[in-house]
């Protein structure tokens, strides 16, 4: 169970490394930049809750088991189920919208126009 767990935390934090280089690429790309710092700040809020969520789990109450699981264990299980959620939603995202990216790249290339590809 401990080597199921290291690898689940291995496999975790290779996603968020990868997540703020590739939400800063996709912000610049897709959101209009008069609306990027709202949008932004409305995804914090679900991080927000987890957050406070598992730091109530954690240090809220005296008992020790949340419906059979310790409450470490209940949080990083709630932890990775939304990490492997948020892995299909960009999966799914990335097929719908990659092929738009590409056109609108080559076509910008074509007419001389460039795209400013800085991210917040």
């Amino acid at each position: 169970m401990s080597i199921v767990c290291f690898l689940v935390f291995l496999a975790y934090e290779f996603s968020v490394g990868i997540y703020y280089p590739a939400v800063g690429y996709l912000r610049s790309r897709i959101m209009p930049e008069e609306f990027r710092a709202t949008l932004s700040n409305w995804f914090r809020v679900p991080m927000n809750l987890v957050t406070c969520i598992s730091l109530t789990l954690n240090y809220g109450s005296d008992s020790k088991d949340v419906s059979g699981l310790k409450k470490f264990q209940f949080v990083f299980t709630l932890c990775s189920i939304l990490m492997i959620g948020s892995m299909v939603s960009a999966t799914i995202f990335s097929k719908k919208y990659s092929k738009k990216v590409v056109h609108d790249e080559v076509q910008e290339s074509r007419s001389g126009k460039t795209q400013n590809t800085e991210t917040v």
